[in-house]
């Protein structure tokens, strides 16, 4: 589809919802407009498709008036309504989910903690919201209780503090859904060792940086990819040259991704358990088994119930596992039948992701091959895991969404009370600096008081990495650099 817009600050709003009713083989004109016309946002659009055109227009009412702070929000907000009720004309009878409303960000949450920081009560945070965007009661409850669960851990987060990420990126595997950057260890074991002798030299380079700016060191994620693919050697290497080269003296969180569960082995958790990890994560994804053959993940449900039980014998660690609403080819029954199995495991902390068709992955270019969850069963599965997990004493305590997500739904970690991590929601509230090392990773750096966030990426391939090192270790002075030109 071809869009237009009156000006530029409407194009993320228009496009995204121009996304979710169209799809990128569907031909036609979406020319928007929002404007500010006597203290209210008005928005008109006109659809050109299948050559008919079909008109949305919107305004607020009078009554309902935007503070300085908001007017961008509203005259975004009014475009993506025009548009979405032209849409919805230009499509029947097909009908796309809005769980949301229209309220399209990654991080809803964030919008939260900004209106309870203007003085807002939270109730009247979520009043505001629903106005603006359309935000259900159901949606608007849960934003609620998470956004209540994360503002306790970002008021402990401790001031003057960064996090460290650390990325790992190679896989066993490459699975069907996945679009992060990693590289199939049956192709890139040849160059591990090399990746892992230029990490060690990253990380003691931005040590030294980092010790000059008196910042300490609240989190470290080891992430991916998946972290335990390396031999428990090279594992060491990077956890050691963690501990070496960083005061780690008020951490509170070290976490590895462990992942894939035919990756853990007991001599990989005693290497972890010589450092100060204190978290690690075992992903089954699901628990069906011809699921996991069809998503390329080549392990076993019995995998996943040897690396829990060994992580559990050998360790003391806080445990995460992640579950996948929405995969292809499983209705409601089989995700609720994966997460009762994994709560009758008992982790600390269990993420629910919505499947999300990213266009870098496998199923991004395959997608018409494969069968999906259709939006109803998604949201079946989801209302089921808030329902069962609340019930199990599993608080959510952060969410976020993504593009092209199934039902335009949302992910959502739950996790026990004193189990939340803090790294989850350092992330994605973008309340703190993170320092990315090694490959794939984004340096975000936080100037809380400009309210403005500078990111510095990592080269995304491991050959890039490696044969342009020099630059890598330049962009970690751009980093800290910035940091001190903010006044971080």
């Amino acid at each position: 589809m071809r869009i237009l817009t009156n000006c530029n600050e409407i194009a993320y709003e228009v496009t995204t919802v121009v996304n979710m009713f169209f799809s990128k083989e569907d031909e036609g004109t979406v020319d928007a407009s929002s404007i500010k016309e006597d203290n209210q946002f008005v928005a008109h659009c006109v659809i050109s498709y299948q050559d008919k055109s079909y008109i949305g227009d919107f305004v607020y009412p009078k009554e309902v008036l935007a503070q300085k702070f908001e007017e961008k929000r509203f005259l975004c907000a009014a475009a993506a309504q025009a548009v979405c009720a032209a849409a919805k004309k230009a499509v029947f009878p097909k009908e796309v989910s809005l769980p949301w409303g229209l309220m399209l960000g990654i991080r809803p949450a964030k919008l939260v903690h900004e209106y309870v920081a203007r003085g807002f009560t939270y109730d009247a945070a979520l009043n505001r919201l629903s106005t603006i965007y359309g935000l259900g009661e159901d949606k608007g409850e849960l934003l609620k209780t998470v956004a209540i669960n994360e503002n306790k851990l970002i008021q402990a987060v401790p001031p003057n503090s960064v996090s460290l990420y650390v990325g790992i990126p190679f896989c066993p595997t490459r699975c069907l859904y996945c679009s992060f950057v990693s590289t199939d260890m049956r192709n890139s074991q040849k160059y591990m060792a090399e990746y892992v002798d230029h990490l060690e030299r990253e990380i003691a380079y931005l040590g030294k940086l980092l010790k000059e700016t008196g910042k300490t060191v609240q989190c470290v994620y080891i992430g991916g990819g998946t972290p335990t693919s390396l031999s428990p050697k090279d594992l060491e290497r990077v956890l050691s040259a963690l501990c070496m080269s960083f005061d780690l003296s008020h951490m509170t969180e070290f976490t590895v991704e462990a992942g894939r569960p035919d990756t853990i082995t007991e001599e990989k958790l005693r290497a972890m358990m010589a450092f100060p990890v204190n978290r690690i994560s075992v992903n089954p994804q699901t628990m069906h088994e011809a699921t996991l053959e069809l998503i390329g993940r080549r392990h076993t449900v019995e995998d996943v119930y040897h690396a829990y039980d060994l992580v559990r014998k050998h360790t003391n660690f806080s445990v995460n596992m992640d579950l996948i609403a929405g995969l292809p080819a499983e209705g409601t029954n089989v995700f609720c039948q994966s997460l009762d199995k994994i709560i009758a495991m008992d982790p600390n902390d269990i993420t629910v992701h919505t499947m999300s068709i990213k266009r870098a992955s496998r199923l991004g270019e395959e997608y018409k091959k494969v069968k999906l969850s259709q939006a109803k069963t998604a949201e079946e599965m989801l209302s089921y895991a808030q329902k069962v997990l609340m019930k199990h004493e599993y608080q959510p305590y952060y969410l976020y969404r993504q593009k092209n997500m199934i039902g335009n739904l949302e992910n959502i970690g739950y996790a026990k009370i004193g189990h939340e991590s803090f790294y989850n929601v350092n992330i994605m509230e973008e309340i703190q600096t993170i320092l990315a090392l090694g490959c794939g990773g984004t340096s975000k750096i936080v100037d809380a008081k400009q309210d403005r966030i500078s990111r510095v990426f990592n080269f995304k391939d491991p050959i890039e990495y490696i044969s342009r090192f020099p630059e890598m270790l330049l962009r970690k002075e751009e980093a800290i650099e910035m940091m001190k030109r903010e006044g971080f």
